[in-house]
């Protein structure tokens, strides 16, 4: 599977390897190890490379993924078995033609904060989240986002 095929697959179904809404932080940390950095709290988080992982604290699952790449490039946990990195669309713009090229639909729209301009996949949680200028900021699946139409 290829980097862009992976990319594809998040976009789609909202998964990177074993990193996945309702997946057990316990389970994703005997695999990934300790984590760089963990916020405490009732719902803790914990960060692997570009990966931010969202808990319920009450279960232990986890209920958002959310990936921060950085100038085009996502730096993953090695020990996820995917390679050190993923390259990533900068910017919006680019980001459509990959779903466009990809048959993934999508919509634009102000989904999180009113004024800012999200893009959501149709048929998933995924949404992106970009800056003023159109730069892609982080891209996050979660369960607390409603799924959309599959069209």
């Amino acid at each position: 599977m290829t980097a862009a095929d992976r990319l594809a697959e998040f976009l789609r179904t909202g998964r990177l390897g074993l990193l996945a809404v309702g997946a057990s932080y316990a389970e994703v940390r005997a695999v990934l190890g300790s984590t760089e950095l963990a916020i405490d709290g009732p719902d803790p988080v914990y960060k692997y490379a570009g990966v931010e992982l969202y808990t319920d604290g009450a279960t232990g699952l986890i209920r958002t993924v959310q990936l921060e790449p950085f100038g085009g490039v996502l730096r993953l946990p090695v020990e996820l078995g995917l390679g050190d990195s993923l390259a990533v669309p900068a910017d919006r713009d680019g980001l459509v033609e990959l779903l466009d090229s990809q048959g993934l639909g999508h919509s634009l729209g102000e989904f999180h904060v009113p004024g800012q301009t999200d893009l959501m996949v149709h048929g998933s949680r995924v949404m992106a989240f970009c800056h003023e200028n159109g730069e892609l900021h982080s891209l996050a699946v979660s369960a607390d986002r409603p799924r959309t139409p599959t069209a």
